[in-house]
């Protein structure tokens, strides 16, 4: 729940974001975020640390993956 309420916050920034530096290059950063931070996600669940599990996750689909959903 916490991630869809950063998502909601962070679509609109993402997308008045693209509208500056083009669709593209955000699509690309969103991905390549995701792509980073999913390592740190399984990371997290690997250590078991309940805490981290939902900060990471927070991060990454609450604020990194919708970089790619706003364009």
């Amino acid at each position: 729940m916490l991630a869809n309420v950063a998502a909601v916050v962070s679509i609109p920034l993402w997308a008045r974001l693209a509208d500056r530096v083009g669709r593209k290059p955000l699509f690309i950063a969103g991905s390549l975020g995701c792509a980073v931070l999913i390592f740190a996600y399984l990371g997290a669940i690997a250590a078991g640390s309940w805490g981290l599990i939902f900060a990471v996750g927070i991060v990454l689909f609450g604020v990194v993956y919708t970089a790619t959903s706003a364009v």
